[in-house]
């Protein structure tokens, strides 16, 4: 049985484009429910292969929810956008196409998690939180005797003003590929979309809720609904990383911090 949070629907748009509006659409190609002793996981797996060139593909997509002092943390973040928005000039945004003015489009000049220049008890207790998720979600998924890899993260934030949406985009399909997500901090009604790199008429639906982490493998697209709220709509997202990446940012000083 599917979870009602979800909602399948139909994505005919590429990445970069405008996203339609949402249409109830087919069942996601076998999904399965995966449950954590305080998370929840949706495995998604191709159908049974019968041709050399048919495609493959398993991963799986989790979703925890987290005690944080949310308010605390809006407070800060919101102060931070105008901080970096004044500081920095725009560069990419990613391809969320949330345009230059974006705090987005300076995530490569910082990173939430560096204990330098975000030294905040919430930051710090928030990255224990995605530590701690993604022990459970890799055991999970390679067994309890896999021995979890030490990691580094890159984490910025996603400010969203009414009317405005994340487009389809994908962090990350490099050899060195690994774990993205992100952490909602606010969200009014909003969901974000996954889409099977093979499948892209069977997204995914996943409604938004406020204190929640979900993470992914980062080759996965994403995208969101449109804000529509007046209050913003405020996500962290993040990258984490084998200890053995070489795959770095130009405006990168320094190696990425230990999660």
């Amino acid at each position: 049985m599917i979870d009602p949070s979800i909602v399948v629907t139909r994505d005919r748009s590429r990445p970069g484009q405008e996203q339609p509006e949402f249409q109830q659409g087919e069942d996601v190609r076998m999904l399965k429910l995966r449950n954590g002793v305080d998370w929840v996981g949706y495995d998604f797996e191709n159908p049974p292969i019968f041709s050399e060139f048919a495609p493959e593909w398993k991963y799986t997509i989790g979703k925890k929810k987290i005690d944080l002092d949310l308010d605390v943390l809006t407070e800060l973040l919101l102060k931070k956008e105008k901080e970096l928005v004044d500081k920095y000039p725009a560069a990419s945004d990613g391809s969320t196409m949330l345009g230059p003015k974006s705090v987005t489009s300076r995530f490569q000049y910082f990173n939430v998690m560096d204990k330098e220049t975000w030294d905040y008890d919430i930051i710090h207790k928030l990255r224990k939180e995605i530590k701690k998720f993604h022990k459970q979600y890799v055991k999970s998924i390679f067994g309890d005797d896999h021995i979890v890899p030490r990691t580094r993260i890159r984490c910025w934030f996603n400010v969203m003003r009414k009317g405005e949406k994340i487009q389809k985009h994908y962090h990350s399909a490099h050899g060195y590929t690994y774990i993205g997500g992100h952490f909602t901090v606010k969200c009014g009604d909003s969901s974000t979309i996954y889409v099977c790199p093979f499948e892209h008429d069977k997204p995914f639906e996943l409604k938004n809720e406020a204190g929640s982490i979900t993470l992914f493998p980062n080759y996965i697209p994403h995208y969101t609904t449109r804000h529509k709220t007046d209050e913003p709509r405020i996500t962290m997202a993040f990258d984490i990383t084998l200890l053995n990446n070489v795959v770095q940012f130009d405006t990168d000083a320094k190696q990425l911090p230990i999660l």
